[in-house]
């Protein structure tokens, strides 16, 4: 059930933040379990139209409690691009961020958190950044990327 709530956040988000000149879109996906959690974000990325080597994608690990930076990377893309959308007040994007992260909190568990790096590409998009998430097994890639 957590994963559909984490989609519609990211999806209504996403909708949100679409300009005239671009569009946006944020996903969470469940991976893979039976395999590694690097082939399970390498697989999805060359089959989502991954530009570049796959050895050129690294999983960068995020020691710690990942709430805090994740909740960065969540507001920086809800609500600090250039068509974010305006709120009254801090108050409601936090609340709107808190929300999607207690969430995403559910679905993943005590995960492991890594951020995907390198030099490899998504081909659809002009910006773009993923978050792996692996519990027990079980893995997750968030994404956000804008193009035009």
């Amino acid at each position: 059930m957590s994963i559909d709530i984490c989609k519609g956040y990211l999806e209504a988000f996403a909708c949100l933040n679409e300009g005239i000149n671009h569009a946006c879109e944020y996903t969470i996906e469940r991976l893979d379990g039976n395999m590694d959690l690097q082939t399970a974000v390498v697989l999805h990325l060359l089959n989502s139209g991954l530009r570049g080597d796959q050895r050129e994608i690294e999983l960068v690990p995020m020691p710690g409690d990942w709430r805090p930076k994740i909740t960065t990377v969540i507001t920086r893309w809800f609500f600090e691009k250039d068509c974010s959308p305006a709120t009254q007040g801090m108050s409601s994007q936090h609340n709107a961020v808190i929300g999607f992260i207690n969430h995403l909190a559910e679905l993943v568990g005590k995960a492991e958190v890594f951020q995907v790096a390198g030099t490899a590409t998504a081909t659809w998009a002009i910006e773009w950044e993923g978050y792996a998430f692996s519990n027990q097994g079980n893995h997750w890639l968030l994404q956000f990327s804008w193009t035009d």
